[in-house]
């Protein structure tokens, strides 16, 4: 546990429960304390999103149609540090992982990573930000 989870800077973790301040790896560490909570609501909406039946009622209730019953799953977050940064990529395998056990191994997973701007009129002693 010691590779992705620094144990010694535990006592520097911030008490608020507001933000992780930075720490990515107190996104992993979210995840996988969850246990089977995560995978299985994850499990869950992904076959009320895949399920055929429910498709195909959509597709004529819209008028829109179906193009394909290939899943895409998207994962949205920002890189710019905390819980989010940490564990998209954990979020992005358990998402593989349940699609394949659902039967869709060939499903797409789209990663959107937001950053933050950068201030390119800021002083160089500043840091840049």
């Amino acid at each position: 546990m010691t590779g992705w989870f620094p144990v010694s800077q535990l006592t520097n973790v911030p008490r608020g429960q507001t933000t992780a301040a930075g720490w990515r790896a107190l996104g992993r560490l979210a995840l996988v304390s969850s246990g089977e909570t995560v995978p299985s609501r994850l499990r869950q909406e992904l076959q009320a999103c895949a399920n055929e039946k429910t498709l195909c009622e959509v597709a004529l209730r819209t008028s829109l149609g179906l193009r394909t019953t290939r899943p895409r799953a998207y994962v949205v977050t920002s890189l710019s540090g905390g819980s989010g940064s940490g564990m998209f990529i954990d979020v992005a395998a358990a998402l593989r992982r349940e699609l394949r056990q659902i039967g869709h191994a060939r499903a797409e997973l789209v990663g959107v990573f937001l950053a933050p701007t950068v201030n390119r009129t800021a002083d160089a002693r500043d840091g840049g930000e």
